[in-house]
């Protein structure tokens, strides 16, 4: 499964996403959107925080030689933790209506 395909099926906005796997919005929209490819680190840790729905070979088959010979070693308890930040930030998949993300500049004192 597309890491696209993945965020479609659980109703993500890109930041949550970004909140569920750990990595910057900026970094996330690259991967989705092509124009960079993730390292086979962030490959397993994009993995591991879709409970395996998107493997690393999904998201890197030019390196699925690298993935057979080199298995994600997985921390439980890492996994527990984001599982537990999703809890508490609520992000459990639902859909609802999109909120518009608004950048912000720094505030600078006169």
């Amino acid at each position: 499964m597309t890491l696209s395909e993945y965020r479609a099926r659980e109703g993500l906005t890109l930041m949550q996403l970004s909140e569920r796997i750990g990595l910057p919005i900026s970094t996330l929209h690259a991967y989705l959107s092509g124009t960079r490819k993730a390292e086979p680190e962030k490959c397993r840790q994009i993995s591991a925080a879709t409970g395996g729905a998107v493997t690393p070979a999904d998201l890197r088959p030019d390196l699925v030689d690298l993935f057979a010979t080199q298995p994600a070693q997985v921390d439980p308890t890492a996994a527990d933790a984001v599982q537990h930040a999703n809890d508490q930030a609520g992000l459990r998949g639902e859909s609802g209506p999109a909120t518009p993300l608004r950048h912000r500049r720094p505030v600078v004192a006169a």
